[in-house]
């Protein structure tokens, strides 16, 4: 939430977010994870990813850190996402990877994501965040029959 690549990258986004200085992160995402605005709610989530796709790929790829370009990445993955949905789901086995967990660094914590789709209509998707010694700060889960959206500034509420 200090970070300020991610600050930009959240005001950048479609939801045009300040990050809050005064609550803390379990508070911020449950906010979120709650949201009655379903599209708000993905784009939360789905920005929420992409930051922590980009932070991944400065640090193991050296790849530059582009704010603007996350966000609209963001944006564009979520219209695809819901772009796709329809009454004919077609499923596909993802290619989990076999490296370990590894412990963040002593003070710091570290969010893992997924998400699905099932062939009965409904998404669900998931969240840890864990410390540095493993214990589990936070766990969310959230499941949802899938709708159409149209990505537009009328239905994030602007």
């Amino acid at each position: 939430m200090r970070c300020r690549l991610a600050q930009q990258t959240w005001f950048c986004s479609s939801l045009g977010l300040h990050v809050p200085s005064q609550r803390s992160l379990q508070d911020w995402l449950v906010e979120w994870l709650i949201n009655k605005n379903v599209l708000a709610s993905q784009l939360f989530g789905i920005t929420l990813w992409k930051v922590w796709q980009g932070r991944n790929q400065l640090v193991f790829q050296n790849t530059p850190y582009d704010s603007r370009l996350i966000a609209s990445t963001t944006a564009d993955f979520t219209m695809e996402f819901n772009g796709a949905n329809s009454s004919e789901v077609v499923v596909v086995a993802a290619n989990h990877s076999t490296e370990p967990w590894c412990l963040p660094p002593i003070g710091k914590s570290k969010p893992n994501v997924d998400a699905g789709c099932f062939d009965d209509g409904f998404m669900g998707c998931g969240m840890v965040i864990r410390d540095n010694i493993g214990s589990v700060i936070f766990a969310a889960t959230k499941l949802e029959k899938l709708k159409l959206w149209y990505l537009d500034a009328a239905s994030i509420g602007f």
